[in-house]
């Protein structure tokens, strides 16, 4: 998955996780105004399009098969991380 995967999934929970939850100022985008998946695409789009990268990403590893498995798992994760 490339970085975009990555900074959809971070704006996402910078939206809606707490402070505690984040080790971070959640919501800081949102305050100082600046543009995000979030902020342009809104929540559900956002959601919609990390998983769309992620289907990406699968698609090109599972060329790789098995030896690509830690790979799908990080990419696994990044995608279905919550607080």
């Amino acid at each position: 998955m490339h970085g975009a995967g990555v900074q959809v999934i971070d704006d996402i929970l910078d939206a809606e996780a707490t402070t505690a939850a984040l080790g971070k100022t959640a919501g800081k985008d949102a305050e100082n105004n600046k543009p995000t998946y979030v902020s342009i695409l809104g929540i559900k789009r956002a959601r919609e399009l990390a998983h769309e990268l992620r289907q990406e990403a699968i698609g090109v590893l599972n060329q790789f098969g098995s030896e690509a498995l830690r790979l799908l798992q990080v990419t696994d994760f990044i995608i279905q991380r919550e607080f």
